[in-house]
């Protein structure tokens, strides 16, 4: 069988749709949820269509570079949601990274995309640039909602094809009564029809990945992509620096829908809604009751985790 990757008659390995290194984090999350296909899978599901040069000599180090990532920023579940981020990346390893995550799910999705294939040298670093634009976003989610993640399946691995930008915003101000309202009218930002969008989550960190058609070049897909940032709460990273800030890009209302892409106007309208309780509520409180008792079993479910993977260390060391 070929490599997916490299294209040549070899043996033919297993690939973690969502890498084991960041499934190892989470072992209390028995699923994973892909928003497009409306369908959960195994955190643990896999592909196998990689040769095992291309898995463990190429793919292998771009897990371990994100493993480090997600554990350094994004593994803080108490972070304030009017702090910022100061994020180191390596762009290149970062977007190499996402990328393969990105092309596991579409493949595993029977999507056949022209962006993946052209840019398959560059994901394995056998070129150093890739033949297919893309732009790379990062930002960070807080529950600032009154519901605990629990009531939501606890997503806190999941992979969206084609996320939806609601550029109207799902909350407006009404100059008029000075009050803020519910946008009733569903506007959307719709250039993507034409290109390739994959939003990774893992922990609090999330991804944007927008491959871009070819038929966008040079001032107008620097345009496009310097719009996405400005008018939704993500940071578009870039090649030529290697520090970036991230802003929280979720609030009470999308938090545990993270394929919703709302406005920057309507994230801080949002917040002044207090997640649709009275004013005198502590939604914080509130959410820390309701969550005691899972975060007890979280810890739990971690360190028998932690256990059992020790305990195999020692019988291979021992074989």
């Amino acid at each position: 069988m070929k490599c997916t990757y490299c294209n040549k008659e070899k043996k033919i390995t297993r690939e973690h749709i969502i890498p084991a290194c960041i499934i190892d984090f989470f072992p209390e999350c028995d699923i994973s949820y892909n928003s497009f296909m409306d369908k959960a899978f195994r955190g643990d599901a896999v592909i196998k269509d990689v040769c095992e040069t291309c898995n463990g000599e190429k793919l292998g180090p771009l897990d371990d570079y994100g493993k480090d990532l997600i554990k350094a920023y994004f593994m803080n579940e108490n972070i304030d949601k009017d702090s910022y981020i100061e994020f180191e990346y390596d762009y290149h390893r970062l977007a190499r990274w996402i990328m393969k995550i990105s092309y596991n799910d579409a493949r595993a999705n029977k999507f056949d995309d022209v962006f993946f294939d052209e840019n398959r040298l560059y994901m394995l670093g056998d070129e150093a640039f890739p033949k297919r634009k893309f732009s790379l976003y990062a930002g960070f989610t807080v529950n600032t909602s009154v519901a605990p993640s629990w009531f939501f399946n606890n997503m806190q691995m999941s992979i969206n094809r084609h996320p939806i930008f609601n550029l109207g915003g799902i909350f407006i101000f009404d100059y008029e009564n000075m009050a803020i309202e519910l946008n009733n009218e569903r506007r959307l930002y719709n250039e993507f029809k034409e290109h390739l969008v994959y939003l990774v989550k893992f922990g609090s960190g999330i991804f944007l990945l927008i491959g871009w058609s070819s038929s966008l070049e040079g001032n107008d897909l620097e345009s496009e992509s310097l719009y996405i940032q400005h008018m939704f709460p993500y940071t578009l990273l870039s090649e030529d620096n290697e520090l970036a800030i991230l802003m929280r890009c979720s609030h009470a209302y999308n938090y545990h829908h993270p394929r919703l892409i709302d406005s920057r106007y309507s994230k801080e309208y949002a917040d002044l809604t207090n997640s649709c309780c009275s004013k005198e509520t502590d939604i914080d409180k509130v959410r820390q009751e309701l969550d005691f008792k899972w975060q007890k079993n979280v810890k739990e479910i971690r360190s028998k985790h932690e256990i059992k993977k020790k305990k195999k260390k020692k019988k291979k060391k021992k074989k």
